[in-house]
């Protein structure tokens, strides 16, 4: 889900991290009991995604944190 490798800039991970982390954020907001198991799936996936961005995004700069700031709801 990360893309290839070199096509991945350091902006581009850290956009798809932030992306990711808006999508987290939404989803813990929605409150719909018939949807729960649903929206608990989608975070697991997308923080198991954040994950990896993280690491790719260490391992070309040194840190795992985005330097531009969270997205608003």
């Amino acid at each position: 889900m990360i893309g290839n490798g070199r096509g991945c800039t350091r902006s581009a991970i850290e956009y798809k991290i932030r992306k990711y982390q808006r999508g987290i954020r939404i989803a813990h907001r929605a409150d719909n009991p018939e949807q729960r198991e649903r929206y608990q799936n989608l975070i697991s996936t997308y923080a198991a995604v954040v994950v990896q961005l993280k690491k790719a995004l260490f391992a070309e700069t040194g840190r795992c944190s985005p330097r531009s700031p969270k997205w608003p709801l």
